[in-house]
């Protein structure tokens, strides 16, 4: 951030218009830290949101007065036209989110996502496509895979799907391949389930890989998430003007808020979205906004979270307040007094309100001690305590005595496993090592287990037992 200047400059100008709007009005930082835990919540009250909404566009309007805004063809819930006049008064280098929000989303198949600097990019050798998009169809009896069809969850999932307007409905493939003017790919539906604080969360994807979707698409950039630690050097640094005069405790404080259905916000270009699409219920349905599952999904979702957090992170600055944003889910610490912590909590949803940004505040949370992503938050008087969130550590332990009692692995387990060890990695990093062992053998084409979506327990047993004996909290020698 310290080397988008403008961006930052102008930032602290709508920082000070932010200060003197809850002068103005007293109650309205309260007000909007309100919505925060609320049932059944996206948004903050209209009335809060057009106060704010109108404050940052006055700001801009001084300060970028012959923005000349081009509308989209697409409908998302985005203010886009309040973004775009940020993004372009700001000088943010990557203006490309704001033309997808507009137009739609490149997946990487017919569409190249064109490269902004924001992410590493992949070596345009290794990153081809294995698949021709022309070659790609669906196979003659097609269907879901066992117990999706008539499962009352995906049922309620694909409802809401509709109701949303994620997605559109044919009666046929041959209809929807006349509307959509090219031959449909046929994906398979997938669906994750889990059941969290006895509440059954369930996320529905398509299975782009099954179909060849997935293989027909270029990844292109590499997104990079924050990790635990990321926040650490942050929460530090933040602390670091208070050692020794108070204690740290009494000083930080965090927010949590995610963005809801963060996937859908983005629409997805009209010409590749015959490449994403289901059959359900006897009829076809075919995606409008990006979808978890794709390839190219994460990658623009990123781009588009990565300018939010740029754009709020030069408004509540540097010296007092840092956000992350881990895919959908970001954490903003603050340190000051009371008042001004929920200063910056306050504006932060204001701009984001503003912005026509879907937020689940529902499960919102403000507090000294939270959990994000796979980490436990705590502030103590000397510092910060951080732990790894204690049903990773169980599972994956479990998953150890799993893997040690049998002949062979399944790669879908191993992989899963591979995803839980790096977020313990993500703290640990003496972990890291026996990631790189877990990956090579997940890879290893030339050796299998009884099949080859297999792998033997063999292969990856010095790595599990090293982890199952930190994850038991086992001492002892190494001989």
């Amino acid at each position: 951030m310290s080397r988008l200047s403008y961006e930052m400059n102008l930032g602290s100008r709508i920082h000070g218009a932010f200060m003197n709007l809850f002068d103005e009005h007293p109650s309205m930082v309260e007000d909007i830290l309100g919505h925060v835990g609320l049932e059944n919540c996206s948004s903050l009250r209209t009335d809060l949101t057009t106060k704010a909404a109108d404050c940052l566009q006055k700001v801009l309007a001084e300060n970028c007065p012959g923005f000349q805004y081009e509308a989209g063809t697409e409908s998302v819930p985005v203010n886009v036209k309040l973004l775009d006049h940020w993004r372009t008064a700001s000088k943010d280098p990557d203006s490309e989110p704001v033309q997808w929000l507009k137009t739609g989303a490149p997946a990487g198949i017919l569409i190249p996502v064109i490269d902004r600097g924001i992410f590493p990019t992949y070596d345009p050798a290794l990153d081809v496509i294995e698949v021709h998009p022309d070659e790609l169809y669906t196979s003659e009896g097609f269907a879901n895979y066992p117990g999706i069809d008539g499962d009352p969850d995906i049922d309620k999932e694909v409802q809401r799907i509709m109701d949303s307007k994620y997605a559109v409905t044919y009666d046929s493939v041959e209809q929807a391949e006349q509307q959509l003017g090219g031959r449909v790919i046929l994906s398979k539906i997938g669906a994750v389930k889990k059941w969290t604080n006895f509440i059954l969360k369930m996320r529905m994807v398509i299975d782009s890989k099954e179909s060849g979707v997935s293989k027909a698409t270029r990844k292109q950039e590499r997104t990079q998430l924050p990790r635990a630690s990321d926040v650490v050097k942050d929460v530090m640094t933040l602390l670091a003007p208070y050692l020794g005069q108070v204690d740290l405790d009494t000083v930080l404080e965090f927010l949590i808020a995610d963005f809801r259905d963060a996937f859908y916000i983005l629409p997805n270009h009209p010409r590749e979205r015959r490449f994403f699409a289901v059959w359900y219920n006897g009829k076809v349905l075919v995606f409008i906004k990006t979808t978890q599952g794709s390839r190219g999904a994460p990658l623009t979702w990123a781009r588009l979270a990565a300018l939010i957090t740029r754009l709020t992170q030069s408004v509540i600055g540097l010296s007092c307040s840092r956000v992350s944003t881990y895919v959908d889910d970001p954490i903003v610490a603050a340190v000051g007094d009371r008042t001004a912590r929920r200063r910056v909590f306050a504006t932060t949803l204001a701009l984001w309100s503003a912005l026509g940004l879907p937020l689940s505040l529902n499960k919102a949370r403000i507090g000294k001690s939270v959990t994000w992503t796979s980490a436990v938050f705590t502030p103590t008087a000397q510092g910060i305590d951080v732990s790894v969130k204690e049903v990773i550590v169980v599972e994956t332990l479990a998953l150890c005595e799993k893997f040690l009692t049998q002949n062979y692995v399944t790669r879908k387990d191993l992989r899963m496993y591979i995803g839980k060890a790096m977020h313990i990695a993500s703290l640990v990093v003496t972990v890291r090592p026996f990631i790189n062992e877990l990956y090579a053998a997940l890879h290893d084409a030339t050796r299998s287990g009884p099949t080859p979506y297999s792998i033997w327990t063999r292969q990856i047993t010095h790595s599990v037992e090293w982890l199952r004996a930190l994850l038991a909290r086992r001492q002892g020698t190494l001989t």
